[in-house]
């Protein structure tokens, strides 16, 4: 969650941009290991090979919300763990601001 908060803390001057602040905050978490073939996946409105809590970041709604681990495909979970809004979650999550 720390992870995910820096990010979207990196993100934040996009939040009214999904497009760009997705991409700001994908690069933010994969740094320099763009080259890696394992190591991140990346999934859009689907799941996969997944056995961890899944964070949805809603750019629409500005809301972050937590799901239980599923293999559900398509996902279909509609009772998050939590949901919050950006500033929250990057208050409560991230333990090293930066604003690189």
């Amino acid at each position: 969650m720390n992870t995910l908060a820096e990010a979207m803390h990196h993100a934040k001057p996009r939040w009214s941009d999904c497009h760009y602040g997705a991409r700001m905050a994908i690069s933010h978490i994969i740094g320099n290991d763009w080259k890696d073939e394992l190591g991140f996946g990346i999934s859009v409105n689907q799941l996969c090979d997944n056995e961890h809590s899944v964070p949805v970041v809603d750019f629409k709604t500005q809301t972050v919300s937590l799901y239980d681990a599923s293999w559900d495909i398509p996902f279909t979970q509609t009772n998050p763990k939590f949901t919050m809004g950006f500033d929250a979650f990057v208050n409560k999550f991230a333990k090293y601001l930066t604003n690189a």
